[in-house]
């Protein structure tokens, strides 16, 4: 559905930020979440033992913000530079790396910096994947 908004309603040099506004919505969504089921969790309690959600409330918060930025960005780059098929490309590529690095961190805010780098560059493919395909 939203392919077929964003073709009729913007000019091809503006889908790109079209499409990322729309993805926002669903990863401030995300970046929110930790925040608040970790204030649920301590208010009213949980059930399993052992896991500290405090502690990985910020660290998905700092990951699901690098996605949003990443969107932001990317989605203002494809469309000024309108090179969605190699900016998406290169995303990707560069994702796999970022994840790679980070399975290989024993440090936990190396884990969560590479992690919140292969996110944002995530965000490079998702910006551009309905522009593409809206021509």
């Amino acid at each position: 559905m939203i392919s077929l908004i964003v073709s009729r309603w913007f000019p091809l040099q503006e889908r790109s930020r079209a499409n990322a506004l729309w993805l926002l919505r669903l990863l401030l969504e995300l970046a929110i979440s930790p925040l608040l089921v970790v204030w649920l969790v301590n208010a009213f309690g949980y059930r399993a033992k052992g896991i500290d959600f405090e502690a990985l409330s910020w660290p998905l918060t700092v990951v699901f913000i690098a996605s949003v930025v990443g969107t932001i960005i990317m989605g203002i780059v494809g469309d000024r530079l309108g090179k969605r098929s190699l900016i998406a490309a290169i995303g990707c590529g560069l994702t796999g790396l970022m994840i790679y690095i980070a399975t290989t961190m024993q440090d936990v805010q190396l884990l969560v910096f590479f992690f919140a780098c292969a996110v944002f560059f995530q965000s490079t493919f998702t910006a551009q994947e309905y522009a593409i395909i809206q021509r």
